[in-house]
């Protein structure tokens, strides 16, 4: 089993310095030409571009018209690029929808029936389950009122002033 000691003498040599293997040389050469040459390219021509566009800056505001229109059509090729998928999803939405639209309107119209079917039976299901809690405290008051206008008759009849 290795420990931390034999993994760092692997890597280095017995005076320090880090051994070169054929694999990490090619992985750093071939990590050169792929990845940093292109992007130093890459910003190369864009640095010229952009000093050749500087220097032929003129008052000629055509050719500077026909710069900016270039430039919005190049800031705008992303977001169209973007909205493709959703355009593509919409348009096949669309399609779907036109595909089963006549049987929406046959079988939405059955559906709205028994709804309203379940919707009386469930109205009449919960008069007849709040009725108990409706009638009772109402028939509670007005025995206390009966109660209290009785009471109150007698004391009229009992206290003579």
């Amino acid at each position: 089993m290795l420990n931390h000691a034999t993994i760092n003498t692997m890597d280095t040599e017995s005076h320090g310095k880090p051994i070169k293997r054929p694999s990490t040389l090619k992985h750093n050469k071939q990590s050169f030409w792929q990845i940093f040459f292109p992007m130093i390219i890459f910003i190369l021509i864009i640095l010229a571009l952009c000093i050749l566009i500087v220097m032929n800056a003129s008052s000629d505001t055509g050719q500077n018209q026909h710069f900016a229109n270039i430039s919005t059509m190049y800031l705008l090729i992303p977001p169209l690029l973007f909205t493709l998928p959703i355009i593509g999803i919409l348009i096949a939405l669309i399609y779907f929808i036109s595909k089963i639209f006549p049987y929406i309107t046959k079988y939405g119209a059955l559906i709205q029936e028994k709804l309203a079917m379940v919707r009386e039976m469930l109205t009449k299901g919960m008069d007849t389950v709040s009725q108990p809690f409706i009638s009772l405290p109402a028939y509670y008051s007005s025995a206390k009122t009966l109660i209290s206008e009785i009471q109150k008759g007698l004391r009229r009849f009992t206290h003579y002033e």
